[in-house]
């Protein structure tokens, strides 16, 4: 389902910027510091025609918390609790990525290939943790398909699949934190 540009707040950009007077000086005079500009601030949150999606089981839910973006002004990516991924590009209006992890809670764009993209998911809601298929997912398409790739359950002594931040280096090298260890 395609999502509509919203004015509802879902997320800000605020940018304030202090300048000191160059009048001050090392001789004991105070600073001055002037009145910030205006802030700014601009909705730029995902929200659906009626503001619910469906989620993995089957109940309505809102376009959902943001919790992380990702990406430039060309690809920007947004992570939301129970409503995975949505993606804005060149400034588009918000589409959700609906075969994108449900659960996503972080998210890293590789800095040597913009298509590939990895999400860590929180830990799902099924009774028997192994059935949530949760972890780390990878997409190599921009968002458009995933694989689960690391279910943190199979390192010993773990008994979560939360992956709670994730990022790459300049050199595109992955890093993956978990709440496991060997």
């Amino acid at each position: 389902m395609a999502a509509q540009s919203s004015h509802l707040g879902l997320l800000s950009a605020v940018l304030l910027v202090l300048l000191i007077s160059p009048s001050a000086s090392a001789s004991g005079r105070r600073f001055q510091i002037p009145s910030p500009p205006p802030a700014h601030a601009e909705d730029i949150g995902p929200n659906t025609t009626n503001g619910s999606v469906t989620s993995p089981y089957g109940n309505a839910e809102t376009a959902g918390q943001p919790v992380t973006l990702a990406g430039n002004s060309s690809a920007l990516y947004l992570v939301t609790l129970n409503a995975g991924i949505w993606r804005s590009l060149n400034n588009r209006p918000w589409v959700q990525l609906h075969a994108s992890p449900p659960r996503a809670y972080t998210i890293a764009i590789d800095p040597l290939n913009s298509m590939h993209i990895v999400v860590g998911e929180r830990d799902g809601d099924a009774q028997d943790i192994h059935r949530n298929a949760a972890g780390l997912w990878d997409s190599s398409d921009g968002g458009e398909t995933w694989t689960n790739t690391f279910d943190p359950l199979t390192l010993s002594n773990c008994s979560t699949q939360a992956i709670p931040s994730i990022c790459f280096s300049n050199l595109g090298t992955l890093f993956v934190a978990t709440p496991c260890w060997p």
